[in-house]
């Protein structure tokens, strides 16, 4: 649907969660692909447009999902969770 892409490098750092630590559903790490995964972002949503009711209206920011905490996990544990990424940064 986007057509080919080239090859790129990504870098992996730094994370957190979703919604935030107090009730976090989603433990995520941080992803960096510069301009060539900014395009692929964009041709992606170009390509989806038609399918979509509505576009998101958060800002993208690129990550990769680690967990998903059914029952949310506890403040604590995410905040010790997104300290031992941060030296990834």
């Amino acid at each position: 649907a986007v057509g080919p892409v080239a090859r790129f490098e990504a870098r992996l750092g730094g994370g957190g969660s979703f919604p935030g630590p107090a009730r976090a559903r989603v433990l995520w790490m941080g992803v960096d692909g510069g301009e060539a995964f900014d395009e692929l972002r964009r041709r992606v949503a170009q390509s989806g447009g038609p399918f979509v009711e509505r576009p998101d209206p958060k800002p993208f920011h690129p990550h990769l999902t680690l967990a998903r905490c059914e029952p949310p996990w506890e403040a604590e544990s995410v905040r010790r969770f997104v300290d031992l990424l941060e030296p990834l940064r």
